[in-house]
């Protein structure tokens, strides 16, 4: 019997402090990105083969839809900023725009001090054999609810 006690005694404070426990960074309410019109050469077979996105003072809360056949990697914060990459498999999953990716990235502030989202696109023209950084200021993405 005592150790009847002693149980449910246990599960009952381990299951308080689950319900006690306050996630800080879910207060503050979180936008998406979306990406700048992109004109691509398609005379030259121009597609985007890789990106990626840096938040200071802020997190990624999620990516979805991730585009078929690409790895995302997502360094953890270091000094405030954190950086959210994806790459394509293989040329038949290159992306031919940016639509794509509009909205699929939610990033959050904890501090609206310093908050800052910048982005860079690398494109491939097999053409010409060659790639290209397109980067993007927080002022040229939009961030929305």
């Amino acid at each position: 019997m005592r150790w009847l006690l002693v149980s449910l005694l246990a599960l009952w404070c381990g299951a308080s402090t689950t319900w006690a426990h306050e996630d800080n960074f879910a207060k503050e309410p979180h936008v998406r990105i979306f990406f700048p019109r992109l004109e691509l050469d398609s005379e030259h077979n121009e597609r985007i083969i890789a990106f990626s996105v840096t938040i200071k003072c802020g997190y990624v809360v999620g990516f979805s839809p991730i585009p078929a056949e690409w790895s995302i990697s997502l360094t953890p914060p270091d000094v405030r900023v954190e950086t959210i990459s994806a790459e394509a498999g293989h040329g038949a999953s290159f992306l031919w725009n940016l639509t794509t990716l509009d909205g699929a990235i939610a990033v959050s502030k904890y501090d609206a001090s310093c908050f800052d989202v910048s982005a860079v696109v690398i494109t491939d023209r097999p053409e010409r054999n060659d790639t290209i950084e397109h980067k993007f200021s927080m002022r040229q993405l939009t961030l929305r609810k």
